[in-house]
């Protein structure tokens, strides 16, 4: 008895934990490129590490990412917010917002991508930029 409460448990677990993801939107404008240099700006006191786990996981799906913003065409603004959390390093995000714009373009939009989860959510912030990743290398050319 006590392993069918546990698969029960488990299985309503991994439920949540995919329905967090399905919370992350990514609705593209113009199309992508992976040729095309990426600066993604940095977040001052970014305690989830988000601009860290996006380039990592950018780089990991071939994306080529620049420390400098005057040689990116495609420019990554995010914004957050935490809360505090038992898991991931003491935070999670909260709510997530943020824009792919084409700076070469007239800072032309590009894409933009929302995420959030509720109180009882945990999902870390390395799961949900690479989720972000993954759904933005889905999108490019």
């Amino acid at each position: 008895m006590k392993q069918l409460i546990l698969i029960g448990l488990l299985f309503s677990f991994m439920s949540v934990n995919s329905q967090d993801i399905k919370k992350l939107v990514l609705t593209v404008k113009s199309p992508i490129s992976k040729a095309i240099p990426i600066y993604i700006e940095p977040i001052d006191n970014d305690k989830v590490l988000a601009v860290e786990y996006l380039k990592s996981s950018l780089t990991f799906n071939g994306f080529k990412l620049v420390s400098d913003r005057g040689q990116a065409q495609y420019i990554i603004r995010i914004k957050y917010h935490q809360r505090s959390d038992t898991g991931c390093g003491g935070y999670v995000i909260k709510d997530l917002d943020g824009q792919i714009m084409d700076a070469k373009n007239n800072a032309e939009l590009v894409a933009t991508f929302t995420f959030s989860q509720g109180a009882f959510e945990g999902k870390c912030s390395s799961d949900i930029m690479s989720a972000l990743a993954k759904k933005i290398n889905t999108e490019a050319k």
